[in-house]
């Protein structure tokens, strides 16, 4: 079976007749025009901010520094309105940025406007100067995923959520509205395949 997704990073990193980049009206065209002709998912890539430094330090990275990165809950869910069938994604969320029921919110939300199309996917990035900038903690940030993955699950299931782990805890917590795929909404990991990674992607993915 062939899998097709749109990336829609690479349609704005494409310049106009005039120079200036092609920018949103040319993913949310793209992304009509994908949906129609039977891709399988529409996926944004995702950078809250860029350090120069660290992008010049990035070897291989395909991006500009100066790429508009859209927020990819916003952005997919303009293209959530625009499109019927595609599945919608990123590639990937650097999860650890935000607070775990914001996190679900945003989730929950973006699914909900979609009619249940969100294929989250997470993922922990690479630059330290994304996380002071954010004020996050750079260090421990996969097992902060890891809580955030059960924090969400909890939250998506309705009712009285409760949990409790070493960052994010809460109980008698009402997250509204649900994902319309509920706590099993699919979740995907970014993650290198070492043992560990595996390891996360088998119990928590």
């Amino acid at each position: 079976m062939t899998f097709l997704a749109l990336n829609l990073m690479d349609l704005d990193s494409l310049s106009t007749a005039s120079g200036a980049p092609a920018g949103f009206a040319a993913m949310r065209d793209a992304a009509v025009m994908a949906d129609e002709m039977g891709i399988d998912k529409i996926v944004l890539l995702e950078h809250v901010l860029i350090s120069r430094e660290a992008h010049a330090n990035r070897e291989g990275f395909p991006y500009p520094v100066d790429v508009s990165w859209y927020d990819p809950t916003v952005t997919l869910g303009s293209i959530a309105a625009v499109t019927r069938r595609a599945r919608l994604s990123m590639n990937v969320m650097i999860a650890p940025l935000r607070p775990a029921p914001l996190l679900a919110k945003q989730l929950a939300t973006l699914d909900a406007l979609s009619g249940g199309r969100l294929d989250a996917a997470f993922g922990v990035g690479w630059q330290r100067e994304e996380y002071d900038a954010s004020e996050r903690a750079f260090e421990g940030r996969f097992g902060t995923m890891d809580e955030q993955i059960a924090a969400c699950r909890a939250l998506w299931a309705g009712g009285d959520a409760e949990f409790t782990g070493k960052k994010v805890s809460f109980d008698d917590a009402w997250s509204m509205p649900l994902p319309a795929q509920g706590s099993s909404l699919p979740i995907y990991l970014g993650l290198a395949l070492t043992p560990r990674g595996v390891q996360r992607i088998v119990t928590l993915a």
